[in-house]
């Protein structure tokens, strides 16, 4: 499991809700288009999925205008399965 190692605060990069928003002092939600660098070495980037991915590892094309995260041959992957319509989650950049 990778883990944030830049000062982002959220949810982790396995993790995935429909509704992210931490109303807490000092702790900011993350805004689709954020991105953060894990221990893996990889950047992701916070998105909306823009339908329901099975499996970990699909590839997804992000809009990068509303940050919807769509299958397709793209430079970015799904972190973990079973990833609902319209859940925000952190997509993990294929290449280091």
């Amino acid at each position: 499991m990778a883990f944030r190692i830049s000062p982002n605060l959220g949810p982790d990069l396995e993790q995935f809700d429909t509704d992210f928003w931490f109303d807490l002092t000092g702790v900011d939600s993350p805004l689709p288009g954020s991105t953060t660098l894990g221990s893996d070495g990889h950047r992701y980037v916070f998105v909306k999925a823009g339908a329901a991915f099975a499996t970990a590892g699909t590839d997804v094309v992000i809009n990068e205008t509303t940050w919807v995260a769509t299958a397709g041959a793209g430079t970015y992957e799904t972190p973990v399965a079973a990833i609902p319509i319209n859940a925000y989650f952190w997509a993990r950049q294929i290449a280091l």
